[in-house]
C-alpha cells in the first residue's frame, strides 16, 4: 500500500474494530499501517473478511500477518511431497516446485535409497524452510524442474499456467507437442497472460523474473 491508500486501510480497520465494538485510537492504527503497509490493500481487505467470518475477537497485528503468511501459495509439507517425490528415482519426470521444495528435495536426494529417510529427511528441511520464508515475509517463486523426458514436460507446465504459478510465455518454448502449444493459446486467451494479482508490492531491487506472490 501507499500512502494515499492510508485513508483506505484506516477505514477498514475501524470499521472492524467497531464490528468488535472494540475502537481503536489513531495511535493503534498507525501501529497496524507500519506493520502491513508493504502488503497490497486488497490483501488486507481479505484477511478482515475472512476474520470476522470465523473469529470472536479483533484481530492482532500478529494474526493479520500469521494469516498473510498462510495465504503466501506454498503448499504444505504433505502436498510438497506429493510433488517432489515423482523425480526421487525418476530423472525424466517434469515438476514446478518453490524454492523450498527444491532445497529440501536436495537434502531428500542423499537417502533416496530409503525412500521412509527421504520423506522424513525432506519433512524436516521443508517445515524449517517454510518458517524461515514465512518469518522474512519471502514471496513465493515457482520454478520447472526440467525431467530428460521432453515429452513428459507439456502436462506439468500447462497444469502450473493454469494455477497461476507460471507465465505462459515463459513456458511456451518447451512444449514438445503441437496440441499442448495449441491448448496453451486456449489457455492464455482464456485467463489472460499474466497469473493472479501479486499480493505483496514490489520492492526497489526485486527481479523481473516470473514468480506468484503473496
Amino acid at each position: 500500500m501507499n500512502q494515499s491508500e492510508f485513508r483506505q486501510f484506516s477505514t477498514l480497520l475501524s470499521e472492524t474494530a467497531e464490528y468488535y465494538r472494540q475502537p481503536l485510537a489513531p495511535a493503534t492504527v498507525k501501529i497496524y499501517w507500519a506493520a502491513l503497509q508493504r502488503y497490497e490493500l486488497a490483501t488486507f481487505r481479505t484477511l478482515l473478511d475472512e476474520h470476522v467470518k470465523t473469529q470472536k475477537f479483533l484481530p492482532t497485528v500478529a494474526e493479520l500477518l500469521d494469516g498473510i503468511r498462510l495465504m503466501d501459495g506454498r503448499p504444505d509439507v504433505e502436498e510438497a511431497w506429493s510433488i517432489v517425490s515423482q523425480s526421487l528415482n525418476d530423472e525424466g519426470v517434469t515438476i514446478v516446485w518453490t524454492q523450498e521444495m527444491a532445497s529440501a528435495f536436495g537434502v531428500a536426494l542423499g537417502a533416496r535409497e530409503d525412500r521412509v529417510a527421504a520423506r522424513m529427511a525432506f519433512k524436516e528441511s521443508y517445515n524449517r524452510a517454510l518458517r524461515d520464508a514465512r518469518r522474512k515475509g519471502t514471496p513465493v517463486k515457482w520454478t520447472p524442474s526440467f525431467g530428460t523426458d521432453s515429452t513428459g514436460r507439456d502436462g506439468p507446465l500447462i497444469k502450473a499456467v493454469a494455477e497461476g504459478k507460471l507465465l505462459a510465455e515463459h513456458v511456451q518454448q518447451f512444449l514438445s507437442a503441437p496440441e499442448a502449444a495449441e491448448e496453451m493459446k486456449r489457455l492464455v486467451f482464456n485467463i489472460g497472460k499474466r497469473p493472479p494479482a501479486i499480493e505483496r508490492k514490489r520492492e526497489p531491487g526485486d527481479d523481473d523474473e516470473p514468480y506468484i506472490q503473496a
